[in-house]
Order: structure tokens, then C-alpha cells, then sequence
């Protein structure tokens, strides 16, 4: 069966969603629905039902962990269970959503607006919105870390564009735009690539998680050919084309960066430069180099064998045990231990 026929079937949760909604908020006859299928299963599946668990009237923060112990997995693909009722929630990563056919409501940064089939949007981390699918539509759920993107695809954001601009301000400024969003044609290649990732998910062997990697850089590069210079609708903050200028000169060079280089290439002086990074992000010159070069390591502790002493030159420390240290203070562990948690079971 084909990715496409498994998307527009309904599941046990959708059914379940489907008659909870149709009861149209009948207490009794609700009543009657939850002792049929048993509180314990409700809560066990994790269904949303204020009537059993009204945890998910409360906004929350979805997190890393979501993506698996250890967070060895960097994309998860779901269907949006249809009928689901809305709930207000965000994330630490990036949410790709994916119409691909009918429409839903997408509630976000104060608006309300139908997402027809064909949209994509890119929702950036900590930004709370709602969706809500109450027919046969169909629409994808793509989850991916902030950190997956900086380290896979640092090509991709060196190049000036409104997408790379977007998911660098969503991974560090203070103020970024909250989402984006395109109109994928039907025939597009981008849709059939959005469905070989699906069914990569749905297949799950040992091969799966890198063939949705692989798959994944190619989208984002042949979104970004397409789509790169504009997008139907985008929320600008004050600074952000100018924040990624920064953002995209400490992918480059986080090995040598300074603070004179950046301001140099960006027309600034010292400490003029200084203070806009404060502004634009929250942080100074040296937090930034940081948290570049700690997730950098992250990444090469993940995909290499090197030295953690060899790590420590790539990145520009000049003692590795300030290297350890600073390791150590972000991810309380060592780089060791952190290494040796990724393969042991």
C-alpha cells in the first residue's frame, strides 16, 4: 500500500477522536464512550480527554525527548491524528507541517488562519500555535532539532536566503519570526520527496533513519532553490536579516572567529558590533562562539571517532581541558561519557 493510502486511512486514535467529537460535548453519552474503552487504555495511548486527563488544556513545551533516548534520532515524521482536539503547545525544535490534501486551522502568533492542501510551514522553536483537522484532510508532522540543522545542513545555511535566515533566527536570536510558509504544487518533487520520508518512518529498519537524513538535505536544498528569495507569508522582526549575517559568519568560522573579524565583515565598529549582537540575540560575542562550538562538538562527538584532544583543536580551543570544561558545564557530562552513552543499549 502506498504512503498515500496509509496517510488517508484512519487509525485507532483518529476512530477514537472521531466519535469523542461527534458526541458534540454530550456528557452522558461521553460518559459511556470512556468506560467503554477504559480510562487506563485512554491514558496508556495518550489520547487527549479533558474528561480523563486535562493536562493538555494547560499550554506546554514539547521537548528533545521526544525524539528518543539520548536524542539519536534527528527527524520524526507522524500524521496529525484528524478529529484530535485543539491544544496550545510548543517546541524546542523546528515543526515542518504539511498539508497534503483538504485544509486545516492553524492558530499561531495571534492568527487564525486554513492552511489548504499544499501548504508547508515552517514553525519556529518556542512558539505556541494549535492546529485542528475535523474532516478527511490529511496533514504531516515533520519534527527537527534546531542542532540537526545547524550541524547537517551548515552549508545550506551559509547561503543569504529568507529560509536560512528564518531557521538561524529561530535557533538564536532573542526576536525572530514565529513562521513561514509556501505552496507546494501537487506534481512537485518536493511532495514526493515529503512522502519517501513518510514511508521511511512507517518502514523503520536499520537503514531508515539515514535515508530520511539523505532525504531531508535534499528537500531543504530544492526548497530552498525554489522558494529561497520568497515566501507567501513570513513575519520580519526588527533585526533579523541582519542577525543572520552573524549567525551565518559563526557557522564559517567558529574554529577563528573574533569579535574585530565579525565586526569588519559586517561594516561595524567593535564596539558597536558588540552591543548589536547583544541586542539581536540575547547574548555577547563569546556566549555565541560558545554555544556554535559545543554544538559543533556535539555533532563530531555523534559522527566521528576523533580524539576529543583533535576536537578540541578543530574548534579553536587551545587547551583541551578548557574544552572538557566547557563541555562539561553545557552538557553535564564529559565529552567522553557523552560519546560512550551514544552506543551503549
Amino acid at each position: 500500500m502506498s504512503a498515500g493510502n496509509l496517510l488517508e486511512q484512519y487509525n485507532a486514535d483518529e476512530l477514537f477522536y472521531k466519535e469523542y467529537y461527534s458526541l458534540n460535548g454530550d456528557a452522558e453519552k461521553i460518559r459511556h464512550l470512556i468506560q467503554t474503552v477504559g480510562e487506563n487504555e485512554i491514558i496508556r495511548r495518550g489520547l487527549l480527554v479533558k474528561e480523563v486527563n486535562d493536562e493538555f488544556l494547560t499550554p506546554y513545551e514539547m521537548g528533545d525527548d521526544i525524539f528518543g533516548e539520548n536524542g539519536k534520532r534527528e527527524i520524526l515524521l507522524s500524521k496529525h491524528n484528524r478529529y484530535t482536539p485543539e491544544f496550545l503547545h510548543c517546541h524546542s525544535f523546528f515543526e515542518l507541517l504539511y498539508v497534503y490534501s483538504g485544509s486545516c486551522r492553524h492558530t499561531i502568533a495571534d492568527e487564525t488562519f486554513t492552511m489548504k492542501e499544499g501548504i508547508f510551514c515552517i514553525v519556529a522553536p518556542h512558539v505556541y500555535h494549535t492546529i485542528g483537522v475535523f474532516d478527511d484532510s490529511v496533514v504531516l508532522n515533520i519534527l527537527i532539532k534546531g542542532s540537526s540543522l545547524e550541524n547537517t545542513y551548515a552549508t545550506l545555511l551559509k547561503n543569504d536566503n529568507c529560509i536560512s535566515s528564518f531557521l538561524l533566527d529561530g535557533m538564536y536570536a532573542k526576536e525572530y519570526a514565529p513562521y513561514l510558509y509556501f505552496r507546494i504544487e501537487k506534481e512537485s518533487s518536493l511532495r514526493r520527496i515529503i512522502l519517501d520520508m513518510y514511508s521511511e518512518q512507517l518502514n523503520s529498519d536499520v537503514y531508515s533513519e539515514e535515508i530520511i537524513g539523505g532525504l531531508m538535505i535534499v528537500f531543504l536544498c530544492q526548497l530552498v532553490r525554489k522558494y529561497g528569495n520568497s515566501s507567501e507569508k513570513i513575519h520580519q522582526t526588527a533585526h533579523s536579516s541582519e542577525a543572520a549575517k552573524i549567525y551565518r559568519y559563526f557557522v564559517g568560522n567558529y574554529s577563528k572567529a573574533s569579535l574585530s573579524a565579525l565586526a569588519k565583515e559586517l561594516g561595524y565598529s567593535k564596539n558597536y558590533c558588540s552591543s548589536f549582537i547583544k541586542t539581536a540575540t540575547g547574548c555577547s560575542f563569546s556566549q555565541l562562539l560558545k554555544q556554535f562550538r559545543l554544538r559543533k562538538a556535539e555533532e563530531l562527538l555523534k559522527e566521528t571517532t576523533l580524539s576529543i584532544s583533535y576536537i578540541s583543536e578543530m574548534l579553536g580551543y587551545h587547551d583541551p581541558e578548557n574544552f572538557i570544561r566547557a563541555f562539561q558545564k553545557e552538557f553535564k557530562v564529559s565529552p567522553a561519557k557523552y560519546r560512550k552513552s551514544l552506543t551503549s543499549v
